[in-house]
């Protein structure tokens, strides 16, 4: 399985024990919020500013409106200063189709970070009205002012490049946007699902046209997939169904 995806040869390394834990601990973050809060409505269950962040997120990788809106109301509460949490309420307004809130809402934030800027570009081009050189000239600008881009962030940055198109930009732009990530791995695979999208060609060996079900399993012979597939939903979700025809 040579060349995946940016000339790299197998999928990098990414079995350390601080991050395999890593998504065990969302998930079981995750669930307990959902069991305390959402299902019981236990408001005496204690979750801090970061833990709440943490859930949003992960919620937002299966797409779980109710535990992101119940995040927002519990954070609203105990965390109303919030600049993270305000973030993603305006996320979640435009995931509603809302510009014109997400807009006020994000001005009103104000934080100037890889999120907001996200968020203000997606909502500055709602009609799609920009041309790709705008577009790309605006994710190079958040590119250089970024130091380092957390989880959310470059999942949100490489999401919206892919979304209009400019895998190739992305490609070209590789080892710089790595260069910008703590963990250069949250970059990687995102992309690496990207490759697998438009290099189908070069995954023939996965393709079972009988037995389609059985490409998951031979996904799991990727290095670290397992743990990817976990970390990213998002991204690995719909890889069955690329190779069951």
């Amino acid at each position: 399985m040579s060349n995946l995806f940016f000339g790299v040869k197998h999928a990098p390394d990414i079995t350390t024990p601080d991050r395999m834990d890593e998504p065990n601990d969302r998930r079981d973050l995750y669930e307990e919020f959902e069991s305390e809060v959402v299902r019981r409505g236990n408001t005496e269950a204690f979750f801090d500013e970061n833990d709440l962040v943490e859930i949003f997120d992960y919620a937002s990788d299966y797409d779980n409106y109710i535990v992101k809106m119940e995040v927002l109301l519990y954070g609203a509460i105990h965390y109303p200063k919030s600049e993270a949490l305000a973030t993603r309420r305006a996320w979640l307004y435009y995931s509603f189709g809302d510009v014109e809130a997400t807009s006020e809402l994000n001005r009103r934030v104000g934080t100037g970070g890889v999120l907001n800027r996200l968020l203000d570009l997606r909502a500055s081009n709602a009609n799609l009205e920009l041309g790709d050189e705008e577009v790309i000239s605006a994710l190079e600008k958040i590119l250089d002012d970024t130091d380092d881009f957390d989880d959310e962030g470059i999942i949100q940055f490489t999401d919206y490049a892919m979304e209009l198109r400019l895998e190739s930009w992305l490609m070209q732009n590789k080892d710089r946007i790595q260069s910008k990530c703590s963990y250069p791995q949250t970059f990687l695979y995102p992309s690496f699902f990207l490759c697998l999208c438009i290099l189908p060609h070069q995954f023939s060996n996965l393709r079972h046209r009988k037995h389609p079900g059985r490409t998951h399993g031979k996904l799991f012979l990727i290095p670290g997939f397992p743990f990817l597939s976990e970390r990213f939903p998002r991204f690995f979700l719909p890889i069955p169904f690329l190779f069951s025809s």
